[in-house]
């Protein structure tokens, strides 16, 4: 270019990928008025080939009220 020769940038790709089948088993445990444990297995098809899970969303539901988000976090833990 104009300005003259420079280190070269690196180079990303992306996909495009499908949406992950849901979870494969799905427990939920221990729980009390106020809590409760969820357990589960990440899903055999993550979306395209080599996909990582890198997160799960978890939404509650009270009665007929709209579904809302409780929590968002990495694949390990949720605490």
């Amino acid at each position: 270019n104009a300005v003259g020769l420079s280190e070269q940038s690196p180079v990303y790709s992306t996909q495009v990928c499908a949406l992950p089948n849901p979870v494969a088993t799905f427990v939920a445990s221990e729980y009390t008025d106020t809590s409760v444990q969820l357990t589960w297995t990440a899903p055999a098809f993550t979306g395209c080939r080599n996909a990582i899970i890198t997160g799960y969303q978890v939404y509650m539901r009270q009665g007929s009220n709209a579904y809302a988000l409780v929590h968002e976090a990495g694949p390990a833990v949720l605490t």
